[in-house]
């Protein structure tokens, strides 16, 4: 069995990955008083965390927990500013059949653009600013997915890694195939 965040060889019956930390769900296919054809649905799980960082200073990350069943998505986002301060979570239910479409893109953190702009224009003034803007918009730079719902909902899913978010909405393309995928 293999990671679905990093790809590492999950080695006995261990419940996370060793080297991301993402938890792996184990089912013995051979013991079947664990698995009961009529009521069991398949089960992935997904782990996404988008980290904004300076060096070794971590600015912030935020965790998406992801838990797809044959019909419903659950969303678990939590975000860490400067390693302990922690929002409230967010959780989230939604049925899978009511997503409409999904895209993945490139995005910059509206808050870093702004601040960018603004050391930028004071750049004209102290050539230094405009290094802190450029800092700022490569630490703002990330990719997100954005999942449309029937009913004008958006679900945003922070992330890095692209292989991953191509994964999870080919996932979510195999129980919906009336959705539309843009930008894949």
């Amino acid at each position: 069995m293999y990671c679905n965040n990093c790809g590492t060889e999950i080695i006995g019956k261990g419940s996370f990955c060793s080297k991301c930390g993402n938890k792996v769900l184990n089912i013995d296919i051979d013991d079947e008083s664990k698995i009961n054809d009529n009521t069991t649905s398949q089960i992935k799980q997904f782990k996404f965390i988008r980290h904004k960082s300076l060096g070794k200073l971590d600015l912030s990350h935020i965790i998406s927990e992801i838990t797809l069943t044959n019909s419903i998505l659950e969303l678990n986002q939590q975000k860490i500013l400067l390693y302990f301060f922690k929002k409230k979570p967010i959780k989230t239910t939604h049925n899978i059949s009511e997503i409409i479409s999904a895209r993945i893109k490139k995005t910059l953190d509206m808050s870093d653009a702004a601040f960018s702009i603004i050391f930028a224009l004071i750049g004209f003034f102290n050539p230094a600013f405009f290094i802190l803007a450029a800092i700022l918009l490569w630490v703002g730079v990330g990719r997100k997915i954005e999942l449309k719902k029937s009913n004008g909902e958006t679900i945003i899913i922070p992330a890095e890694n692209k292989k991953y978010c191509i994964e999870l909405v080919e996932y979510l393309l195999s129980i919906n195939n009336s959705m539309v995928v843009y930008n894949k």
